[in-house]
């Protein structure tokens, strides 16, 4: 093999490296709260998941840290030539990222992380006190637009949008069964605006905060058989199980949960509450 050959390769392979090596650093929940509301960018697996108060979208994803500011492009899944083209840093637990919000072929990418449309986000889990401080801070503002939306709703009851913005707001106020009901109409009329497995979680999740273990179960064993990769799955069932006694299967699937990347720090904080 030629010299020059060989030199392509190593430079190829370093490239490949800082690109990995910038995806883990970026892996896992960021939170912002902005406006009364929180939005949440979950880096996993070569995706980025963005909630916001009202929507949530998916993105294949690559980064290029070459230059500085580093460089981030997020891909449609459905046609790989549509991108959003952003920046972004990284300082500790801290991520600063400006995008330019515009699923184009010819997207523009900006220049500084200065001025309007930065996103200043922390490094967090799903249960961040702080954050949930943040929007006990909000309650009564939440209770006004879950009002809003019910009104709404009665003249549109399976308007999948607004269920799902009420099932958020009854998740957020610890109004869970609530919170289900919305859920459940929302899987029975989705029609593909949301994510089975973001529904199955949501459902999940909401059953256990009331005690409806059995539905939780029943929904976390969906999740993992159809998607053995949401890692969080792992962890929750995991909780359920220990909180019910079985703690030697409950802290396995916390290991597993690890293994396949979910947030580390809180659920170590379950194992050294449960896996002594």
């Amino acid at each position: 093999m030629k010299l020059k050959q060989i030199i392509i390769i190593l430079l190829a392979t370093v490239a490949v490296s800082c690109g990995s090596e910038n995806n883990k650093k970026l892996e896992g929940v960021w939170l912002y709260p902005v406006e009364g509301e929180l939005n949440v960018l979950y880096f996993h697996q070569s995706k980025v998941n963005i909630y916001t108060f009202d929507s949530f979208q998916e993105y294949n994803y690559t980064v290029n840290n070459d230059i500085v500011p580093y460089q981030i492009d997020l891909i449609s899944p459905q046609d790989s030539n549509y991108s959003i083209k952003g920046i972004y840093e990284i300082d500790g637990e801290s991520l600063k990222i400006k995008l330019n919000t515009q699923l184009s072929l010819n997207a523009n990418r900006p220049q500084s992380l200065k001025g309007m449309n930065v996103g200043y986000f922390e490094k967090s889990d799903w249960t961040n006190e702080k954050f949930n401080d943040f929007y006990q801070k909000n309650i009564n503002l939440k209770i006004v637009k879950i009002n809003d939306l019910t009104k709404a709703l009665n003249y549109d009851s399976l308007n999948v949008r607004k269920l799902m913005k009420r099932s958020f707001l009854y998740t957020e106020t610890s109004q869970y069964y609530k919170a289900s009901e919305d859920l459940e109409k929302v899987q029975s009329h989705n029609k593909n605006a949301y994510p089975t497995w973001q529904i199955w979680d949501l459902l999940a999740r909401s059953y256990a905060r009331v005690d409806e273990d059995s539905i939780s179960h029943l929904y976390l064993d969906s999740l993992i058989n159809r998607f053995p990769n949401h890692e969080e799955a792992y962890y929750q069932k995991g909780l359920l199980l220990c909180k019910n006694g079985e703690i030697e299967q409950g802290c396995h699937l916390f290991d597993q949960a690890i293994q396949k990347g979910a947030f580390e720090p809180s659920i170590r904080v379950s194992k050294l509450e449960f896996c002594k």
